[in-house]
């Protein structure tokens, strides 16, 4: 899993993962991943009062992000 941010087109953190294939290992978990890193490096910089858009291609984390949709089952 892959995730990226960016400040005015110039790349300001990128990072990288591996998460062992298993039974409950899916896509949905690294695409919550990718989210989490970008989440882990806003609070471990200190960003505050700052305007954040967040995109991505993952359908199911934006939508329930949004509450949009509810998540039928946690992880195990």
């Amino acid at each position: 899993y892959g995730a990226m941010i960016k400040n005015e087109n110039k790349i300001a953190f990128s990072y990288s993962g591996v998460k062992e294939a298993s039974e409950t290992n899916t896509n949905n978990v690294a695409e919550y991943l990718a989210l989490a890193a970008i989440l882990n490096h806003l609070y471990d910089s200190g960003i505050e009062d700052a305007e954040i858009n967040i995109f991505g291609d993952s359908m199911l984390v934006i939508s329930q992000m949004q509450g949009k949709w509810r998540i039928k089952s946690g992880a195990y």
